[in-house]
Protein backbone atom coordinates (compact mmCIF):
# COMPACT_ATOMS: atom_id res chain seq x y z
CA UNK A 1 0.00 0.00 0.00
CA UNK A 2 0.98 3.62 -0.48
CA UNK A 3 0.35 5.86 2.53
CA UNK A 4 0.35 9.64 2.08
CA UNK A 5 0.05 11.96 5.07
CA UNK A 6 -1.09 15.58 4.72
CA UNK A 7 -1.18 18.55 7.11
CA UNK A 8 -4.96 18.86 6.98
CA UNK A 9 -8.00 16.73 6.21
CA UNK A 10 -8.46 15.55 2.61
CA UNK A 11 -11.66 14.87 0.66
CA UNK A 12 -11.00 11.38 -0.68
CA UNK A 13 -13.82 11.54 -3.28
CA UNK A 14 -12.09 14.49 -5.01
CA UNK A 15 -8.55 13.12 -4.73
CA UNK A 16 -6.44 10.86 -6.94
CA UNK A 17 -3.21 8.91 -6.59
CA UNK A 18 -1.51 7.32 -9.61
CA UNK A 19 1.42 4.90 -9.71
CA UNK A 20 3.70 4.16 -12.67
CA UNK A 21 6.67 1.85 -13.08
CA UNK A 22 10.10 2.94 -14.33
CA UNK A 23 8.98 2.55 -17.96
CA UNK A 24 6.03 4.89 -17.34
CA UNK A 25 3.34 2.18 -17.46
CA UNK A 26 0.43 2.85 -15.12
CA UNK A 27 -0.20 0.37 -12.31
CA UNK A 28 -3.62 -0.23 -10.83
CA UNK A 29 -4.66 1.56 -7.66
CA UNK A 30 -7.29 -0.77 -6.24
CA UNK A 31 -8.75 1.38 -3.48
CA UNK A 32 -8.17 4.90 -2.20
CA UNK A 33 -9.32 5.38 1.37
CA UNK A 34 -8.57 7.04 4.69
CA UNK A 35 -6.30 5.37 7.23
CA UNK A 36 -9.06 4.50 9.68
CA UNK A 37 -10.84 7.71 10.65
CA UNK A 38 -7.79 9.96 10.07
CA UNK A 39 -8.78 12.22 7.16
CA UNK A 40 -5.18 13.53 6.96
CA UNK A 41 -3.88 10.15 5.77
CA UNK A 42 -4.78 8.59 2.41
CA UNK A 43 -3.99 4.97 1.66
CA UNK A 44 -3.89 3.50 -1.85
CA UNK A 45 -3.93 -0.27 -2.20
CA UNK A 46 -1.48 -1.41 -4.90
CA UNK A 47 -0.37 -4.78 -6.26
CA UNK A 48 2.82 -6.44 -5.03
CA UNK A 49 5.70 -4.54 -6.63
CA UNK A 50 8.76 -6.25 -8.08
CA UNK A 51 12.19 -4.67 -7.78
CA UNK A 52 12.44 -1.45 -9.75
CA UNK A 53 11.78 2.29 -9.82
CA UNK A 54 8.33 3.81 -9.42
CA UNK A 55 6.72 7.25 -9.61
CA UNK A 56 3.69 8.39 -7.60
CA UNK A 57 1.65 11.40 -8.70
CA UNK A 58 -1.11 12.78 -6.53
CA UNK A 59 -3.80 15.43 -6.59
CA UNK A 60 -5.87 16.11 -3.47
CA UNK A 61 -8.55 18.51 -2.33
CA UNK A 62 -8.64 19.51 1.33
CA UNK A 63 -11.74 20.03 3.45
CA UNK A 64 -11.59 23.78 2.73
CA UNK A 65 -11.54 23.00 -1.07
CA UNK A 66 -7.87 23.92 -1.48
CA UNK A 67 -6.34 21.74 -4.23
CA UNK A 68 -2.71 20.68 -4.27
CA UNK A 69 -0.65 18.15 -6.19
CA UNK A 70 2.78 16.64 -6.35
CA UNK A 71 4.86 13.61 -7.17
CA UNK A 72 7.70 11.55 -5.82
CA UNK A 73 9.70 8.51 -6.76
CA UNK A 74 10.83 5.44 -4.89
CA UNK A 75 12.72 2.22 -5.52
CA UNK A 76 11.84 -1.32 -4.47
CA UNK A 77 14.81 -3.59 -3.80
CA UNK A 78 14.42 -7.27 -2.99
Amino acid sequence: ALRLEFSEGIEVKFSKIALANGAGAALEIKNLHYDGTDKKVLVADVPALPSGSYRVTWHVVSGDTHATEGDFGFTVKQ
